[in-house]
This record gives C-alpha cells, structure tokens and sequence, in this order.
C-alpha cells in the first residue's frame, strides 16, 4: 500500500472512532490521535490547514481517559495504529 493510501485508511479509521462513543473515551484513540499528530510531523504534514483542524478536533472531541480498552477485534485505533507502523521511521 503506497502511503497516501495508508494515510487516507489512517484517517478514515479514527475518523470511525471518533463516531464511537467508546473510542471518543478510550485511552487507545487519544493514544491513536496523538500518535497520528507525531506521525504528520515526521512527514512536515502538520502543517496541512486540514490535517491540523482534524487532528485539534479529535483530541478536543475526545471527552478524556475514562477507561482502558481491551483492543477487540473491532478497535478502529487499533487498526489506525497497525497501519501507522508500516509509515513509522524504522530505528
């Protein structure tokens, strides 16, 4: 997967969190969110009008660390995370 396709299903799968009352909860997508704010900085995105209104709503949208998800097999974070490790620098 080139990474413009990996950003775009980034995107759409916290985007899916974000419609979730229990990922807008969930440590995973605060994790997932910030994590996604690093990731546009290592690329210079942060800078993308679009990309940094997104991200300031998410992390504002996100009422707060109330619980500790268990990663289901249906975790929109998750698999926003499994893909942001295929885009991460290698060490």
């Amino acid at each position: 997967m080139n990474p413009a396709a990996q950003l775009e299903k980034i995107i759409a799968e916290l985007e899916r969190g974000m419609h979730l009352p229990r990922c807008r909860g969930c440590t995973c997508q605060r994790r997932a969110v910030e994590r996604f704010a690093l990731l546009l900085s290592r690329f210079d995105l942060d800078q993308d009008p679009k990309l940094a209104h997104m991200v300031e709503q998410w992390l504002v949208a996100i009422r707060g660390i109330e619980y500790q998800c268990a990663v289901g097999t249906d975790c929109p974070p998750a698999a926003a995370e499994n893909t942001m490790d295929s885009l991460a620098p290698k060490e």
